[in-house]
């Protein structure tokens, strides 16, 4: 929707903000914010990319701050449910 490089609009918002993504994400593309990835944050409404986590220190999707002290686990264990799902229904045929 919004045309000009650095900038994008919030989700269900049909105004174009200029270059800035809310706490907790980047500018994933010129015209797009996205969460921030595991073990990066953005506190400000400036960034344009997340930043690292300090050594020792981890954090989750979309982060303003890292407050974990181990990373998060990933949810592999959600993609093999949901395979076993997918193998119980293949099964019931």
């Amino acid at each position: 929707m919004c045309s000009l490089p650095r900038t994008f609009s919030l989700e269900g918002s049909t105004t174009c903000t200029e270059g800035t993504c809310p706490a907790g994400q980047e500018l994933s593309s010129p015209t797009e914010c996205s969460l921030c990835q595991l073990n990066t944050f953005s506190n400000s409404f400036t960034g344009e990319l997340c930043s690292p986590c300090p050594t020792g220190k981890f954090s989750g999707y979309g982060a303003v701050e890292c407050l974990l002290d181990k990373p998060p686990s990933i949810i592999v264990s959600g993609m093999c449910s949901t395979q076993s799902a997918s193998d119980s229904f293949y099964q019931a045929k």
